[in-house]
């Protein structure tokens, strides 16, 4: 498990790729495009779906969301490749890509998905947030403790994680009701790089070092 490790190290310190072509990856159904240096984010999409309420219901489903997203790292994944190295590669196709969904099969027709996404998004901010929040959890780790997460041992990231992510999501729950934390566990659980690292501590708890 000593290769998890090394996961984890891409997970918090580093992009995959490098480059500064303007340009390289377009998310067609997102509306999203950039260069090889930047990962395409969950927290985009949100934003730009929550600035227009005039899409169809399914559009606001979480499967949907979650699938488009996926679609869109995929797309990330074939114009960037070849920045990266083998090892990079594996990393990013075990721990960074969603599940692609099948929204058709999961989204139930005639369900008013938009004003859940309304209810949901004007409740919790953190749905929309949740980037920013992350930040500010870590700079508030570091100022307290005078140290940040990247110089804590491995199962003690994993610990700092995990915190954030439960108290995070018990305290949407308690704000805005249990719908609306299962939406933000299912939409933002593919967040970069929460969702990685979250994927790694699961490993290392159940396989060991």
């Amino acid at each position: 498990m000593n290769i998890l490790k090394l996961f984890f190290v891409f997970a918090t310190l580093t992009t995959l790729a490098k480059s500064e072509i303007a340009v390289e990856w377009i998310c067609q159904d997102i509306k999203q495009m950039g260069n090889c240096s930047i990962i395409p984010k969950i927290t985009d999409l949100l934003q730009m779906i929550s600035d227009n309420y005039e899409y169809p219901d399914l559009y606001y489903c979480p499967y949907n969301i979650v699938e488009r997203y996926a679609k869109c790292m995929y797309s990330y994944l074939f114009s960037c490749h070849t920045y990266m190295s083998d090892l990079q590669q594996t990393i990013f196709t075990t721990y960074n890509l969603p599940v692609n969904e099948d929204s058709k099969m999961l989204c139930t027709k005639g369900r008013n998905y938009r004003r859940e996404f309304i209810e949901y998004a004007s409740c919790s901010k953190s749905v929309l947030k949740a980037e920013h929040q992350w930040k500010h959890f870590l700079n508030n780790h570091e100022l307290e403790f005078g140290y940040g997460i990247e110089d804590l041992e491995i199962h003690q990231k994993c610990l700092v994680v995990n915190d954030y992510w439960q108290t995070t999501n018990m305290h949407i729950r308690e704000k805005c009701g249990f719908d609306t934390e299962k939406f933000h566990r299912h939409v933002l659980g593919n967040m970069w790089p929460i969702s990685m690292i979250l994927k790694v501590c699961n490993d290392l708890s159940t396989y060991g070092m």
